[in-house]
């Protein structure tokens, strides 16, 4: 495997560089999330400041309290969230996020039907989706909602998110942060850059990478568990920002030796 990927061409487009904001690697002590102008001025609006500060700070609370809990624990290769429960609540979120894309591209594509098929299944939110805690469920939920509202999907923007609060309280035990977390998503303004999405997936990432220790390849992968970002780029290609040629080349290579030969893990690597 190692061998197949130093053979690839590597190339990396603008979308990607552009999303590769970070400041300096392993300097986690800095703040992550810098000036843009892309969403600034959205931030300007107290109420919208208010809610994403209000945002920032129950993530917050939720990641600390998962870690200290050891609800996110690590495996015996090393890598985080990867017990049977948290993979199902991943599943039932990435298949979500699949369908609804698949479905806006068979819209666009002029087949509106089948379509519309596939968001209406898509858009029932359930207790899998809601209950899991799984790391990537609120950046998940929020990417869910920017790709909606982006689209012009309006009306199946309020099919998805007027439910989510009333199945927050439902479904999570009154002391969980993610009932203050839930019902802010969808007051967030959604623009087409993703600008307030990235922002907070670069304070989840920063929030992961500052608690977990170890290897941190293992803490990269940990964090995405998936091939490629199903999103803006944001930082997932971080990881790799300013490395040279033989330092990218290398990372297959460690990932066979760390998560094993031919493995899953070191495939997506």
């Amino acid at each position: 495997m190692a061998n197949w990927a130093q053979n690839k061409e590597m190339n990396v487009d603008a979308v990607i560089q552009q999303g590769c904001r970070i400041k300096k690697k392993k300097d986690y002590n800095k703040p992550m999330i810098g000036y843009d102008h892309s969403y600034s001025s959205r931030l300007n609006d107290l109420n919208i400041f208010s809610d994403f500060r209000r945002l920032l700070w129950f993530t917050g609370v939720h990641f600390r309290r998962c870690f200290s809990s050891s609800v996110w624990e690590r495996d015996d290769w090393g890598l985080h969230c990867r017990g049977k429960k948290l993979r199902v609540g991943l599943r039932a979120l990435s298949n979500m996020h699949s369908k609804i894309s698949a479905g806006l591209a068979e819209i666009c594509n002029g087949e509106s039907d089948n379509g519309q098929a596939l968001l209406r299944t898509a858009l029932k939110v359930n207790e899998s989706v809601v209950a899991t805690q799984h790391h990537r469920q609120i950046p998940n939920l929020l990417a869910i909602m920017t790709l909606l509202r982006t689209d012009g999907r309006d009306r199946d923007y309020n099919t998805l998110t007027n439910p989510l609060s009333a199945h927050a309280l439902e479904y999570l035990p009154s002391c969980d942060p993610r009932r203050e977390v839930i019902p802010v998503l969808p007051r967030l303004p959604m623009d087409k850059e993703g600008g307030l999405y990235i922002a907070f997936d670069s304070f989840c990432r920063h929030a992961w990478m500052s608690a977990v220790d170890g290897d941190p390849l293992k803490a990269y992968y940990s964090y995405n568990q998936a091939s490629f970002t199903s999103f803006y780029a944001g930082e997932f290609y971080n990881f790799f920002r300013k490395k040279q040629t033989h330092e990218t080349q290398q990372t297959p290579r460690n990932a066979d030796q760390g998560l094993g030969e031919e493995s899953h893990e070191a495939f997506m690597i």
